[in-house]
């Protein structure tokens, strides 16, 4: 079961927003700029769902794609994921995404390149988090 989640959270000292949404299965982050709320980069938080096993030519294109199989691992599903498991930090030049108090997703400002804990492999949803 997948739940709805959409938190925002706004950074004077960058001016910058970071959204994070579950969408189709799929829970993931937006940098925003702080002017005209474009979104900068992206990156996936983790999964509500189980991956699939391939990529499918998506029918709808403004959706977010679902994890595939190989870019997933051992933290990529959290099905049961709620809003209130999920806090948003910033420290200097990062947004940090925590669930339940372990970080998931490193967005740096500068280079706009999105780490997340629940990735194998870099490709379409960002970077593995390095330790």
């Amino acid at each position: 079961m997948t739940t709805d989640i959409f938190l925002s959270d706004f950074d004077p000292d960058s001016n910058h927003h970071l959204v994070v949404e579950a969408c189709n299965g799929a829970v993931w982050a937006y940098l925003l700029s702080g002017e005209d709320q474009k979104i900068l980069a992206h990156g996936l938080v983790c999964s509500q769902v189980e991956p699939v096993d391939e990529m499918e030519e998506p029918t709808d294109k403004t959706m977010p794609p679902p994890l595939v199989k190989r870019f997933a691992n051992d933290h990529s599903v959290i099905p049961d994921l709620t809003e209130e498991q999920i806090s948003i930090e910033w420290a200097g030049q990062k947004a940090n995404v925590f669930i339940d108090g372990i970080l998931y997703l490193a967005m740096d400002i500068d280079t706009r390149r999105a780490q997340s804990k629940s990735l194998s492999l870099p490709g379409r949803y960002g970077f593995p988090l390095e330790d």
